[in-house]
């Protein structure tokens, strides 16, 4: 076995499989997502998440807006978030989404085609991007590893 692809939707039960892969003795490479590194219940299953290869995605985790943003939030919640893509992207979201709104009323085509046509450039928390004819971002993503418990891009 060369590698193994861990494609769980919420990362317990690709926890689950790394284990049983260890308790097994495979040591192959382990390639999955962001959900499987940053679950608090899957590093209690496995320990570390050491050598586990992952698309982590892309974002401007040192744009100040979003420094301020996340630092609001752990006075008000008393943590961070668990994922912080998840915020910026959620907070960049809701912003186009109303202005969207404001321009082409709360018609979804409308709103989708808005999109489709104006968000060129955008600076938001995750950084600037776009969105082409299709609805997709130009954001991507960046493989990591876990090396010495740190994520770091390859």
């Amino acid at each position: 076995m060369e590698a193994v692809l861990v494609a769980s939707q919420t990362g317990i039960s690709g926890g689950n499989l790394i284990k049983q892969m260890k308790s097994l003795g495979i040591n192959a490479p382990v390639f999955s997502d962001f959900l499987l590194v940053l679950n608090g219940d899957v590093k209690k299953i496995l320990g570390s998440f050491e050598g586990i290869y992952f698309a982590d995605p892309s974002y401007n985790a040192d744009n100040a807006g979003l420094k301020d943003f996340l630092a609001a939030y752990k006075v008000k919640y008393g943590k961070e978030p668990v994922v912080p893509f998840h915020s910026a992207a959620t907070y960049d979201d809701v912003q186009l989404l109303a202005t969207a709104i404001k321009a082409v009323g709360d018609d979804s085509v409308k709103v989708h085609d808005w999109l489709k046509a104006n968000v060129k450039s955008y600076k938001g928390f995750m950084g600037t991007y776009s969105i082409d004819q299709n609805g997709n971002s130009d954001l991507g993503f960046t493989v990591k590893v876990v090396k010495e418990g740190v994520a770091t891009g390859i």
